[in-house]
């Protein structure tokens, strides 16, 4: 699923792990510059399709748990990055441990509060919660079975 993870991206105490895990305002900025890549400060379709063959080791146009975690801080929590994954992985409708281009837009959506197409620093610092939310559920889903 998409990663975009977009917002893939990015870092500050169990914050500081994953900016898709904090809402501490440095981290959340910092994981919208890593997926922003063309450094326009907005994040397009675009931005996402490249931040996924950015980190698509093996080319199949696809992201595994190995090459999501590299896209992470080393110091993320494989419980953090587990969640995060299983989140992610969910977006394209096929929970097949795999990441692809298909969740971007559902991802995108997400963030995209005004739904132009494109998403701003402030649209994703203010749906950062909802994407949180539902990494979170997922972390306490694998807890339950794991």
């Amino acid at each position: 699923m998409n990663i975009l993870i977009l917002f893939g991206l990015l870092a500050v105490a169990l914050g500081q792990h994953s900016s898709f895990f904090s809402l501490d305002p440095e981290a959340i900025r910092q994981g919208f510059i890593s997926i922003d890549m063309n450094h326009d400060d907005v994040v397009t379709l675009d931005d996402q399709l490249e931040w996924i063959r950015k980190y698509d080791l093996n080319g199949d146009g696809f992201l595994n748990y190995k090459e999501y975690k590299l896209s992470q801080p080393k110091n993320t929590p494989t419980r953090i990055l587990k969640g995060q994954f299983k989140y992610f992985d969910k977006l394209d409708g096929e929970t097949d441990d795999r990441l692809s281009t298909p969740g971007a837009p559902r991802l995108r959506n997400i963030f995209d509060s005004n739904k132009d197409g494109v998403v701003t620093l402030e649209e994703f610092t203010q749906n950062m919660p909802q994407v949180n939310d539902g990494i979170i559920k997922e972390m306490n889903a694998l807890a339950v079975v794991g």
